[in-house]
């Protein structure tokens, strides 16, 4: 049975691995403790699989909407909000596209 496990632990690593390096997991893209690069969850889920294997489950979706290009994060409040937007739906402050629009209409 350890082995059994010890086998779940490898294996389920080296996926955090291989899909953090596809969706470009990259130290400093998000914010507190889990903030660590595909190398940094890797030994993580080796070293402590009961605890980094679901936190890189919860956030492996922030990580592809940063990576994907179709969010970014508000400068003020912080949240993310589509990349289209002109200001942030939460708190209102203005994006770089909106800045970039006005500079570009005058």
């Amino acid at each position: 049975m350890p082995f059994v496990v010890l086998l779940i632990v490898i294996f389920t690593s080296l996926w955090v691995l291989y899909d953090a390096e596809q969706i470009g997991v990259k130290k400093g893209q998000i914010k507190g403790f889990f903030d660590l690069s595909r190398y940094g969850w890797f030994a993580g889920c080796l070293l402590l699989w009961i605890i980094a294997f679901p936190a890189y489950v919860a956030y492996r979706e922030q990580y592809v909407r940063i990576n994907s290009g179709s969010f970014t994060q508000c400068a003020a409040c912080e949240a993310w909000i589509a990349a289209t937007a002109t200001a942030c739906p939460h708190c209102g402050h203005p994006t770089a596209r909106a800045d970039a629009e006005t500079n570009s209409a005058t």
